[in-house]
């Protein structure tokens, strides 16, 4: 007996929604509306990501379509308005975050191994960058 075939891909892509926004800028120069236009269209496409990031979080398990629901727009208008755009984080961001918990275990190793000169300074230098990684994300609220 043949199990059940591959799931359905995701197929060709929709093409793209159309919508249609008025806004009056009184006063506005032609660069101003093209900034203003360039940036409601950023911001577009921000929720419509966002959208997708709330429809495959709450999405149950085995489906495979992706569908968004009106919910699933509301659920990303309400994360806009609550936290604002998404930021990347910076790289020393990133490198904090991997070498916080990796400082504080090699810390934890070479404590039990200062019989030379050597792993005492490579102890302290681990010492030291795991206090500057958990100060560094403390000081930016990572933790």
């Amino acid at each position: 007996m043949a199990g059940p075939g591959p799931a359905p891909g995701p197929g060709p892509a929709p093409p793209p929604m159309s919508a249609s926004v008025q806004v009056q800028l009184h006063g506005a120069t032609y660069g101003a509306k093209v900034e203003f236009s360039t940036a409601v269209q950023a911001f577009a496409d921000f929720l419509a990501d966002e959208c997708q990031r709330q429809e495959i979080s709450n999405r149950p398990p085995g489906v495979t379509q992706l569908e968004i629901a009106a919910n699933s727009v509301v659920r990303a208008k309400q994360v806009l308005d609550r936290y604002g755009t998404r930021a990347r984080p910076a790289t020393l961001d990133k490198v904090c975050l991997i070498g916080a918990p990796l400082g504080g275990s090699a810390t934890g190793v070479l404590g039990s191994h200062l019989t030379s000169t050597p792993n005492i300074v490579i102890f302290g230098l681990a010492v030291f960058l795991t206090i500057f990684f958990v100060g560094y994300l403390g000081w930016r609220r990572l933790l």
